[in-house]
């Protein structure tokens, strides 16, 4: 950009204090700062820090922003002194801080130039007071100049030009060199209500407005603008000179090579020159430059358009968006069950169609038939490309059943089975007959079996089942029994009994040990059949346990009743039948010269004997409850009591 700088004087003329509109919190709304100035503005509070882009070197932090930008008029030093102050300006009290960028030969684009090698001036010290340094500034340079209140409190920020030789320009300015087609800004520095303003320039141009904007610019356009500012005392006039360059034509390009993602295309323009750049920009954002331009690893992405701009002395066409086919690889997917048991196969496949198929195992149809092993397969499509799947393996298990802990056993007892593994579940079952419902008995490895057809069936990780059916049998225990002689429920004391084992028992498991014992007092006996005599009267429990080779036990208990006198029972059933037909009364016949009378309910002697011999049967006398006496020489005491006669 070429400017005519206008008076000094014209500060002067039209205020000596600017203050700012508090539109200038973006680089892109910058506002012109010049020599001779004092600007005193109320700085912002709680406001967003400064966009991201730029670099702000020494500045921690960038809140509360405000931008400036300034041309040099005068070679030579440029010092700007700054100042928070929420009193007025008396006194400096607030924390600001500021960076300097430069220099720039225009504003055009300088918004995207701010880096770290840019940068000429940086304080980010918690003073309030800063002075910006400009060294050497030569005519027609730009400098950006950013302010911020770091200390985020209500207060002015003044600034204005100090010590130095040099001198910044206070306008008119422009954006300029422009391209055809793009907007030219024309820029004043007041912009003050009781100012007025009139533009003139090129092609008849004219505007009272203060900062006006030319759109779609065109050659005919560049030149000389002239600014003329009045007030109410004075008129002071500047201008500013436009450049403007021509746009070269838009124009299409070529592909040449692989259409397929990761393969190798080369973009060609349609047109050349000599002078051009040329810009390929991809759907993401990310530019390259060549002619022609190579891309050695395309991605699918481009099929949404690339495009060519050409450059030519700063000037750039319009942007030119052209489809790409460029085609995604394809991605076969394969499917089917990854593991297997035993024996079986899983049918693995790639369900999606292409024009061939080639498994790494040189099989080439869309599927496989396997137990195991780890399989991809690589397609080609329609378009020519491609591609392959992701590794699919198959797993394979074959779990074995086994049963351990089984030996001989007595029946009644158990033995404690133990399945080998480790598994997943265990599940006992008994063997059932034909039609018989299956019931678990345990979900644990073990268990304890009390004999018989037993299964087990175990359930790795995978699910594979194996199912084992065996035979756990018991030996059978013996059959404890035993009979005596006489055979009575009471028996007279000092009686020999004789005690005969009538056991029974498998043959394989033949008897070993016969133990019989006999309460109050003990009486004990290893023998088969032993003859035992009791001398005293009382109930004895006989126990007999016997023991086979095996060791399988079995016990039986029979009682005796063992007395030293006579005894009348309580009943008899005379019905012919040869079981309780006639009333006994044992031992009588021991007591010579006794005798027996029989009275019913009345007291009706109803049967008489002496010396009885255990031979009446009730004669024909009806059931019912009769009385007996039974009186002898020997016994202490009659005997007395009711018996109950029990015809069926």
């Amino acid at each position: 950009m070429k400017n005519l700088i206008a008076s000094v004087a014209m500060l002067f003329l039209f205020s000596i204090v600017v203050s700012a509109q508090g539109t200038n919190n973006s680089c892109s709304n910058a506002a012109p700062f010049c020599t001779g100035t004092q600007f005193d503005f109320p700085a912002g509070t709680g406001t967003p820090e400064s966009e991201v882009g730029p670099d702000y070197g020494c500045l921690g932090s960038e809140p509360n922003p405000a931008w400036y930008f300034l041309q040099i008029a005068d070679a030579g030093t440029v010092n700007i002194d700054i100042m928070g102050s929420s009193d007025g300006g008396t006194t400096a009290t607030n924390d600001i801080d500021f960076i300097c960028y430069g220099p720039f030969t225009s504003l055009l684009n300088v918004c995207s130039q701010l880096t770290a090698a840019n940068t000429v001036d940086c304080s980010y010290s918690g003073s309030a007071t800063e002075q910006v340094n400009i060294p050497n500034g030569q005519p027609g340079e730009y400098y950006m100049l950013l302010l911020t209140n770091f200390s985020n409190t209500a207060c002015n920020i003044i600034f204005s030009q100090g010590s130095g030789s040099g001198s910044t320009s206070c306008g008119p300015f422009n954006n300029g060199p422009l391209c055809t087609g793009q907007d030219l800004q024309l820029l004043s520095f007041f912009n003050d209500a009781e100012v007025a303003f009139n533009w003139s320039g090129p092609n008849g141009f004219t505007s009272t407005e203060s900062n006006p904007i030319i759109p779609n610019i065109t050659e005919d356009m560049a030149g000389t603008y002239t600014l003329v500012t009045t007030n109410l005392t004075d008129t002071i006039t500047g201008t500013t000179v436009v450049e403007i360059y021509p746009s070269p034509n838009a124009s299409g390009y070529t592909t040449l090579g692989d259409s397929c993602t990761g393969g190798s295309l080369v973009f060609t323009p349609d047109s050349v020159f000599s002078n051009a750049i040329y810009t390929w920009t991809y759907p993401d954002g990310s530019t390259f430059t060549g002619n022609p331009y190579t891309d050695n690893n395309i991605d699918s992405a481009l099929v949404a358009g690339v495009t060519l701009t050409y450059e030519i002395d700063g000037c750039v066409s319009p942007p030119v968006l052209q489809t790409v086919n460029i085609y995604p690889l394809p991605v076969p997917i394969v499917i089917g069950d990854t593991h297997t048991c035993h024996d079986e196969l899983s049918t693995i496949s790639c369900t999606q169609n292409f024009i061939s198929y080639n498994w790494n195992n040189g099989v080439t149809q869309p599927f496989i038939e396997s137990n195991q092993g780890t399989y991809t397969i690589t397609v080609v499509d329609e378009f020519g490309c491609e591609g392959s799947s992701a590794p699919f393996t198959i797993t394979n298990s074959a779990p074995q059943a086994q049963i351990n802990g089984i030996t001989q056993f007595c029946e009644g007892d158990s033995i404690q089975l133990d399945a080998s593994g480790p598994y997943t579940s265990y599940l006992w079952y008994p063997t059932p007959e034909v039609g018989a419902a299956i019931d678990t008995l345990t979900t644990n490895d073990s268990l304890y079996w009390d004999g018989g057809l037993i299964s087990l069936v175990v359930t790795d990780n995978f699910g594979c089942v194996d199912t084992l059916n065996t035979d756990a049998p018991f030996t059978p225990n013996p059959v404890a029994e035993f009979t005596y002689l006489p055979f009575e429920y009471r028996i007279l004391v000092n009686t020999p009994i004789q005690f005969a084992d009538q056991t029974t028992f498998p043959a394989s498991d033949p008897l070993n040990t016969w133990n019989w014992e006999i309460t109050s007092p003990l009486l004990e006996s290893n023998e088969q059949n032993p003859l035992i005599a009791f001398p005293d009267t009382g109930i004895r429990n006989i126990f007999l346990t016997v023991t086979s080779a095996f060791g399988c036990v079995d016990t039986i208990t029979h009682q005796i009743y063992i007395v030293d006198t006579p005894f009348v029972p309580n009943a008899f059933s005379p019905g012919g039948d040869g079981y309780n037909d006639y009333l006994k009364i044992p031992f009588l016949n021991g007591y010579p010269g006794n005798s027996v009378a029989i009275f019913n309910r009345w007291g009706k002697k109803v049967y008489e004997s002496v010396d009885y011999k255990n031979d009446w049967n009730g004669d024909e006398l009806p059931s019912g409850t009769y009385f007996y006496v039974v009186s002898a020489p020997k016994l202490e005491k009659e005997l007395k009591g009711t018996i109950t006669l029990i015809r069926n």
